[in-house]
């Protein structure tokens, strides 16, 4: 019996969940609701992206793939389409489900949707921030259980102008043509850097400084045009034990600069993302002025092969998993926590 994915979206990615999912060796059914996508995606994007078009791949119009029994299905749509299609999905489908980040627009009302979950269900679903499962992150945990000593702050900046985005969306003239334009689809630098905020959250886990409960945010809003977005944010956050932090995001910054600050008691480490080319660098200063460095190399499809590995992986307990539902649930609480925080310009508790 073979192996099969099925991938919901035929953009960038798509695409890139796609080559992942043929690099582990399984055929993938790729369904949109635009045959102009499948084509792009079949005879540019693809090819143009991993050398070649690969036959393991079949493309279909939803509605017209066939019924198999899926080992992982993984939603690469917008976020207005997230959960409309996961909760097609739960009785259809007995396996894995991978929603791509951010899980849904930022409102109370589309979050609330999934509340009906079982329990095995939420154990199921996860949500793409895949930098959290990755070969640097898990050398982050280890330092921080090694020989950070005692955390004394977390700071993290996803700052990185979205043309790079753009051109990987060719097609894309710019944000005005997606969600991105959309603070409330989704969009902006809130939800599209939302890696840093999920970062943040996850390295406080591991420290054990517990859950973001309070927010003071600051957005700078772009209103033109039909677009509102925010072109940078600023959120302050404080855990349930009384630990706070801070996470900035924007989509204007060039070169970018993606990093990950935090301070022990006993020394200072910091991770740059793509440091160089795709690698990642880890580095350390001990309070005896002893540094050490570690480079992570890995390429751009190494970060969705390691993501669909952790998530096939049948050793991990789902319900550990960094990148299981509930975390991304508590992502997109801050996220809403925040937008009211800067509207009120006020701390918000969650």
């Amino acid at each position: 019996m073979g192996k099969y994915i099925k991938v919901y979206g035929a953009g960038s990615i798509g695409n890139h969940l796609t080559n992942a999912a043929v690099e582990l060796g399984y055929k993938v059914t790729v369904v949109d609701i635009d045959e102009t996508a499948l084509e792009r995606m079949k005879n540019d994007i693809y090819p143009n992206r991993y050398g070649k078009w690969n036959d393991d791949i079949d493309l279909f119009l939803l509605g017209k793939e066939p019924r198999l029994k899926y080992d992982l299905v993984c939603i690469g749509t917008p976020p207005s389409s997230h959960i409309d299609i996961l909760l097609s999905l739960i009785s259809d489908h007995s396996g894995p489900i991978l929603v791509e980040k951010p899980l849904c627009q930022p409102t109370k009302s589309v979050l609330s949707k999934l509340q009906g979950l079982s329990k095995s269900d939420m154990n199921r679903i996860f949500v793409g921030y895949n930098h959290v499962v990755s070969k640097a992150s898990k050398l982050v945990e280890k330092l921080i259980k090694t020989d950070l000593g005692t955390v004394l702050s977390i700071d993290v900046e996803f700052r990185e102008h979205w043309g790079g985005i753009f051109a990987a969306h060719h097609w894309l003239s710019g944000p005005e043509d997606s969600y991105l334009c959309n603070i409330s689809e989704g969009g902006g630098s809130s939800g599209e850097h939302s890696h840093a905020l999920n970062l943040w959250q996850h390295f406080s886990r591991i420290s054990g400084k517990g859950e973001i409960s309070k927010v003071f945010s600051q957005f700078n809003i772009v209103d033109k045009d039909n677009m509102k977005y925010d072109d940078k944010v600023y959120f302050v956050v404080e855990t349930e034990k009384g630990f706070k932090g801070s996470i900035t995001q924007d989509v204007i910054t060039y070169p970018s600069r993606k990093t990950i600050k935090i301070q022990g008691s006993n020394l200072f480490l910091e991770w740059i993302c793509n440091f160089n080319q795709n690698n990642d660098l880890v580095k350390t200063t001990s309070i005896k002025n002893i540094k050490k460095e570690y480079l992570i190399k890995k390429s751009r499809p190494d970060d969705f092969i390691i993501e669909l590995r952790h998530i096939l992986d049948k050793s991990v307990s789902p319900n550990l998993s960094p990148i299981n539902l509930r975390h991304g649930i508590k992502t997109m609480e801050v996220l809403i926590a925040s937008i009211k925080s800067n509207t009120l310009d006020n701390s918000i508790k969650i």
